[in-house]
């Protein structure tokens, strides 16, 4: 009885078992793709430029006086606004009819 229980048990263990070699080839490209990523984000390239400083040298007064910014993140911080700003409106404007239509459609 010892035997078939450690037979069957030895057979459990085999079919749960994963080859590396064959799971490396099935997922090589995502392997690789993964690989590139973390790689390509260990630069400080997935940061905000307000994240490249240091701690002690960022500042609220710096979103609304750009001399406060140090001058080697301006240009960064430069083409941020430009493609995040847009005009704030006002409650009346917001409640004109042609843009009440298209928050409902």
């Amino acid at each position: 009885m010892q035997e078939e229980a450690l037979r069957s048990t030895l057979a459990a263990l085999d079919q749960r078992s994963v080859k590396i070699s064959e799971f490396i080839e099935a997922r090589s490209t995502e392997l690789t793709k993964l690989v590139t990523t973390l790689r390509g984000k260990t630069g400080g390239s997935n940061k905000l430029p307000f994240q490249q400083l240091p701690r002690h040298m960022r500042r609220r007064a710096m979103g609304h006086n750009r001399y406060r910014i140090p001058r080697r993140i301006r240009s960064l911080v430069k083409n941020e606004e430009v493609h995040s700003r847009k005009p704030a409106l006002c409650r009346k404007h917001l409640r004109r009819s042609h843009l009440l239509l298209k928050a409902y459609v």
